[in-house]
């Protein structure tokens, strides 16, 4: 761990700071990348991820609706810089903000979103906190499930940890299916963090591809190919994420896939 402090000023005085420790395994070199995640919860609450990692929970005395434009800024010379802004959409059930700027899973086992089938060509985007780095015997996951058939999931993304090193992989499950069945490990190692951004698509008849991205730049893929999968991913599905992992973005697009 090593100390990560956040700051919220106003009109140049600092309004509120916290100091916290971070799980990275080293402190980050000021020529490496670094990744910051904010995450607005309410109108005054602000959650901070340091590469991927929980840093700080932020209380803000003025509202955070005011704000209207964003800037960056380093003390260090010549350091490239960039903002991406996700907005929230209707898809995304509301979370109890309290719990979450606490840390605390929520007391469903389960949160669900209707999306229909999900053809060749499509690609879902997902930004999710698996929060599990302290729950190692836990498998956090997202996945794409059967509605009519809720024993079913042909798709699902799962996170561990074991011995600090973070494993990502992606499933086909059945209900009582073991967790090493039928998977492709994407990610094995440090440096992602629990606030995971990746875009899963349905690149073919049987073959679903997913892309993790911790910052622009990385290049992590897999794919998996099974026939049983085709057939169900015709089916009327719903997003469902489980076991205490939060889901904060999801978006539908339609790709240009070779055939």
């Amino acid at each position: 761990k090593f100390p990560v402090e956040s700051d919220m000023k106003r009109e140049g005085q600092i309004d509120c700071r916290t100091r916290s420790q971070t799980y990275v395994e080293r402190n980050p070199k000021l020529d490496s990348v670094w990744r910051i995640d904010i995450v607005k919860v309410s109108s005054h609450d602000l959650r901070v991820f340091f590469q991927g990692y929980p840093a700080a929970s932020i209380h803000s005395s003025q509202s955070l609706d005011r704000i209207r434009s964003l800037m960056m800024y380093s003390e260090v010379a010549g350091v490239e810089q960039y903002i991406d802004v996700i907005y929230p959409n209707s898809k995304i059930p509301s979370i109890n903000v309290q719990k979450w700027l606490n840390g605390e899973r929520e007391a469903s086992s389960e949160v669900v979103v209707d999306i229909g089938s999900f053809p060749i060509g499509t690609q879902l985007r997902f930004v999710t906190f698996m929060n599990s780095f302290e729950n190692t015997n836990i498998y956090r996951f997202v996945g794409l499930r059967l509605k009519h058939d809720r024993m079913k999931t042909p798709v699902a993304v799962m996170q561990s940890w074991h011995d600090r090193h973070q494993r990502i992989s992606i499933h086909y499950k059945e209900e009582y299916d073991n967790y090493e069945k039928n998977k492709v490990t994407c990610f094995d190692g440090n440096g992602l963090g629990d606030l995971v951004h990746y875009d899963l698509t349905r690149v073919g008849w049987s073959r679903v591809k997913i892309r993790l991205f911790h910052v622009r730049d990385t290049v992590i893929e897999c794919e998996l190919n099974l026939p049983p999968m085709g057939r169900d991913l015709d089916q009327t599905l719903q997003v469902i994420v489980a076991n205490g992992a939060s889901l904060l973005y999801l978006n539908e697009s339609r790709l240009s896939v070779p055939c």
